[in-house]
């Protein structure tokens, strides 16, 4: 009965942490510090991603107002200052003369096919190169392309594995949308 009282009165001695106690509550910290830095930086990242994506359609449904006689006018015509005139660059981008830059510091570009136009996106990270591709990407409408990077132009939807695979540089890729009406 001695023993038993002896490692019972031991146990009551016994004040604060242990070090296995501590580094299980320092490690718990660190991981939930981790959990919402990364948390915050992916709710940033899928903002300016919607930002950018409204960019595009806001200066999309501003675009028929520059055209005349059923066109742009010559094929390769710089569109974006008579579209910064209009007011159709919304002010959530950055403008600088004629130059208008995204949130990712990557030029904006609008330009005349003749009968239609070419908005075009530089300097877009993987993520919001798949998530604008697809988001923007003309449906079942036959009057709007998508090209990624250069390539083929991709009429209707875009798919999420289209644009995953064209998507190929972590940070640096293009997106360009051709409409034809």
């Amino acid at each position: 009965m001695r023993n038993r009282n002896a490692a019972f009165q031991k146990k009551q001695d016994q004040k604060g942490f242990t070090l296995i106690e501590f580094m299980i509550v320092v490690a718990l910290i660190a991981v939930s510090i981790l959990a919402i830095l990364g948390y915050k930086s992916l709710a940033k990242s899928d903002s300016t991603t919607g930002t950018e994506t409204n960019n595009v359609a806001v200066m999309t449904t501003k675009m028929p107002k520059l055209k005349a006689a059923g066109s742009y006018g010559t094929s390769g015509t710089d569109l974006m200052p008579a579209l910064i005139a209009l007011g159709g660059v919304p002010s959530t981008m950055s403008i600088t003369g004629n130059t208008v830059t995204n949130s990712w510091g990557g030029s904006v570009t609008a330009s005349s096919t003749g009968p239609g136009y070419t908005i075009t996106y530089n300097n877009v990270p993987k993520d919001a190169c798949v998530s604008l591709a697809g988001g923007m990407s003309g449906g079942s409408s036959g009057d709007m392309t998508t090209s990624i990077n250069g390539g083929s132009a991709i009429s209707g939807a875009v798919q999420g594995s289209q644009s995953a695979t064209a998507c190929s540089s972590e940070t640096a890729n293009t997106v360009a949308w051709t409409y034809t009406n």
